[in-house]
């Protein structure tokens, strides 16, 4: 079974430690972890990857290449590879948990498509200093409109109707880290394990997006709308009824 972790977990500070010795200037933390780095501890909900992305577009053995000579100085046991459909990774293997570090596998369309907001995204990135190295973080505005284009896809792809606003962030984290300790898709056909992996994403996107705008200082709700359709957006309406849902 997928192993969980947050940002104070000893696997996930010790690949962050070893990364940012020498971290690639192009290349940002982009997913649920990065988050993590402008939340309380109590709001740091498990996550089983660490996402990377930025303006580049590397084959798979480039990939491999690039993260064996950042990861081999440092004392992790096991670097494996896998090409998935929609990224790369890169399995550590420490003290017997393992952790996936995920890039985008992109089209040329589809790099095309995301190269200008990929800029911006660097641009606005934000430098944490971690154990005196530093590492490239996405602004949180910038993660909020990511997180509302992939959720706005998941409540319309697979017809989530039940989507509400956590009233109470604790319950819901508690919610959320059952649901991604306990859900197993292994005895279900693939397109009920599709609809279960995509309620359970939208679940923590959404709560995501409700905790950086409760504690991140520097939201900017002028910037975000601005630069939600920055990709093409396959259903403007659809998109516009659920950044009401979030911002209402």
């Amino acid at each position: 079974m997928k192993k969980y972790y947050t940002i104070d977990s000893e696997i996930v500070k010790d690949s962050l430690d070893c990364l940012s010795k020498n971290f690639p200037e192009s290349i940002y933390l982009s997913g649920g972890m990065s988050a993590q780095f402008f939340l309380p501890k109590e709001y740091r909900r498990n996550s089983g990857d660490l996402d990377f992305d930025g303006p580049v577009k590397p084959t798979y053995s480039k990939f491999k290449e690039t993260l064996k000579d950042l990861i081999e100085p440092c004392d992790i046991k096991t670097l494996n590879f896998k090409k998935s459909r929609y990224t790369y990774d890169g399995i550590l293997e420490y003290n017997e948990d393992s952790l996936s570090l995920q890039f985008p596998r992109r089209s040329l369309k589809s790099f095309d498509q995301h190269y200008e907001s990929l800029n911006r995204e660097l641009e606005n990135t934000i430098d944490c200093d971690y154990n005196n190295n530093k590492i490239k973080l996405i602004n949180p505005n910038d993660l909020i409109i990511r997180k509302i284009r992939r959720s706005e896809i998941f409540k319309r792809e697979y017809n989530i109707d039940k989507t509400e606003i956590p009233k109470n962030l604790n319950q819901e984290i508690q919610k959320i880290n059952w649901l991604k300790e306990t859900f197993d898709i292994q005895d279900v056909n693939p397109k009920e394990a599709a609809y279960i992996v995509a309620e359970v994403r939208l679940i923590a996107d959404i709560f995501d997006i409700k905790t950086l705008m409760t504690y991140y200082e520097d939201i900017n709700e002028k910037y975000i709308m601005n630069n939600l359709d920055s990709i093409p957006v396959y259903d403007k309406k659809s998109l516009n009824q659920f950044v009401k849902f979030i911002f209402d």
